[in-house]
């Protein structure tokens, strides 16, 4: 069953959006901070010693599992699968959802196939350490004896280098969903705020007296062909004169320009 134009709501399609932007910017910023504070602040001189640097990691990685494996189905992967199937069946913004999706589900078997390696190897050792089977002085003797790509500091800086592909697909997929985003506020005439306000001032041509009434302010993203003329001839005040006009538009002539044109007049186009 597919949507038409009328079942997106300003409320809801602003409210779904804004919380998909923000959860995804916040997942990145949080994952990204694994591999550009913690890691390096891990391995930072004087060196930790190897007991310490385990629980350390093993405490990162549980961070990361309960990201991505708790967190990230709910606050990223179904609001876009959802903002998918808003838009009619028609909409060419509609793959562009489902692929930040699938890229954020794909998270789950990157750190299976890509990062899967490291993370074993460190958990092994911070479970033999936890168990006794290694003290700390054998565990510090046995890491000096090992090749370098298999110490738990290479391991760690690994790790972190690594993750840093996790927050490419994240940041990826809120790039992607941009640009269907705004077609559709364009395309379906969402404002991204709605305000009513006393409006004050002389008489625009062609009206009797002054009198108290309200103004609307909507503002949208620069689309000229939504604006009536008699719109485009009312006062006006250009803020960024390219992109965004906000517009000061009577009742009077919103009514008239609305059954002149049968479409809903929009004063900040």
């Amino acid at each position: 069953m597919t949507s038409s134009p009328s079942t997106i709501t300003p409320s809801t399609f602003r409210n779904l959006t804004s919380l998909t932007l923000l959860s995804t910017t916040a997942l990145a910023s949080l994952t990204l901070s694994l591999s550009t504070i913690s890691t390096p602040l891990f391995l930072s001189p004087p060196p930790l010693p190897t007991p310490t640097l385990l629980h350390l990691s093993v405490s990162l990685l549980s961070i990361s599992r309960t990201l991505f494996s708790r967190l990230l189905p709910f606050i990223t992967t179904a609001p876009y699968l959802a903002l998918s199937y808003l838009p009619p069946a028609n909409f060419r913004g509609r793959k562009y959802f489902v692929i930040a999706a699938a890229l954020t589900m794909l998270t789950a078997p990157y750190r299976w196939l890509v990062m899967g390696r490291e993370e074993r190897m460190l958990e092994a050792r911070a479970k033999a350490l936890a168990v006794g089977v290694l003290g700390k002085k054998e565990c510090e003797v046995v890491e000096r004896g090992l090749p370098r790509i298999e110490t738990a500091r290479y391991l760690v800086d690994r790790w972190g280098l690594l993750n840093l592909g996790r927050v490419a697909m994240l940041a990826g997929a809120g790039i992607i969903v941009t640009e269907p985003i705004f077609f559709t506020i364009r395309r379906f005439h969402i404002p991204l705020i709605h305000l009513r306000a006393p409006y004050d001032s002389v008489e625009p041509v062609g009206l009797e007296s002054p009198q108290r009434r309200e103004m609307t302010l909507e503002l949208f993203t620069y689309n000229p062909r939504l604006i009536p003329r008699q719109a485009r001839q009312a006062h006006t005040l250009d803020v960024f004169r390219d992109q965004i006009c906000c517009r000061f538009v009577h009742e009077a002539l919103l009514s008239k320009a609305r059954q002149q044109s049968s479409l809903v007049t929009h004063t900040f186009a």
